[in-house]
């Protein structure tokens, strides 16, 4: 897929509601374009509905019409997973569809910098985000926190808090006397 395919596409799959079925036929169609009159007809056509619909809220509620999109289904059991979506909201779950806006904030984002270099960076990051999350929802538990900061921490950083990399990283001693398995 060309640079310049790839960039429409994200314009507007990325910026709209989009089914999974529908996500799914437009990436099998567009995988082999390398301009935009490669993409067949009935795609493009799909593209341009796509493009009329709303826009995805950063923190707003889907409507019905955007959860049945997303949906692509009618079904009971799909609604009752759906309404599932704002019981998890309301714990204060990230539920956007294809994002992760509080994880990509911390590790990718601008919340990154106010971490990574910190003298104590895993202990620096638990008490941002828990500050961050207690003061959207209360429905987060500590040990839960824990568990994000410490995935998102070796994400970064490519090796755990406890770990002797980390020990040698801070100007400490590894435990043994060699860094690293064994």
């Amino acid at each position: 897929m060309s640079p310049d395919v790839s960039r429409r596409l994200g314009l507007i799959v990325g910026r709209h509601w989009v089914s999974p079925d529908e996500r799914d036929r437009v990436i099998s169609a567009t995988l082999d374009a390398e301009d935009w009159e490669d993409i067949p007809q009935n795609i493009r056509d799909l593209l341009a509905e796509i493009g009329q619909r709303g826009a995805l809220p950063t923190n707003a509620d889907p409507t019905l019409d955007q959860i049945r999109a997303m949906a692509g289904l009618n079904s009971e059991a799909r609604a009752r997973e759906l309404a599932l979506l704002g019981v998890t909201r309301a714990l204060g779950h990230d539920v956007t569809p294809g994002h992760d806006e509080l994880h990509h904030y911390w590790v990718a984002g601008k919340g990154r910098a106010l971490w990574e270099n910190s003298p104590t960076p895993w202990r620096t990051l638990y008490a941002l985000v828990t500050a961050a999350v207690r003061k959207n929802s209360r429905a987060v538990s500590p040990e839960q926190i824990k568990r994000w900061v410490s995935r998102w921490f070796i994400q970064v950083k490519h090796y755990a808090a406890g770990s002797d990399l980390n020990r040698v990283a801070h100007g400490k001693p590894p435990r043994g006397h060699r860094v690293g398995p064994g």
